[in-house]
């Protein structure tokens, strides 16, 4: 993912008889340096968080972490590394996008284990709270810009 600062990727590393652990890490567009961003726990059967977009200044990132019959919404701040599991009344959440200033989050609930008409297109704020229903039966959102 090519943010304005940096080109975030995951790096994995294999398990042995499990899914691979991935890790964000962070490189600058020139190609120079890299760190690792993320440090969160991975369980079995789940693989981690993979990069899905940048606010405009780059100093937020919305992940989806991802696994068997995992897909859920996590936020970073880039600075600290600090990574946060999104979720609405306790249940997770897939990332749709993040906006420009990186304050809210577009989200889809309840989508991923039914059929998609009982999903929710909606928007939380960046460090987690009550969603705002956008869409009521939808889901796969996109947010361009």
């Amino acid at each position: 993912m090519w943010g304005p600062r940096y080109i975030s990727y995951d790096r994995e590393r294999l398990r042995r008889s499990d899914a691979p652990v991935f890790r964000i890490w962070l490189k600058s567009p020139s190609g120079a340096g890299g760190r690792r961003l993320t440090n969160v726990r991975v369980p079995s059967l789940l693989s981690g968080p993979v990069p899905i977009a940048f606010s405009s200044t780059g100093s937020r990132l919305l992940a989806e972490f991802e696994g068997q019959d995992t897909s859920e919404a996590w936020t970073v701040r880039v600075i600290s590394g600090r990574a946060r599991k999104l979720s609405v009344r306790g249940r997770p959440v897939m990332a749709g996008g993040i906006s420009r200033d990186g304050r809210t989050v577009l989200i889809d609930e309840g989508a991923l284990e039914g059929p998609q008409s009982s999903g929710r297109v909606a928007t939380i704020p960046f460090a987690g709270g009550r969603s705002q229903v956008l869409v009521a039966h939808g889901s796969q959102a996109g947010w361009n810009g």
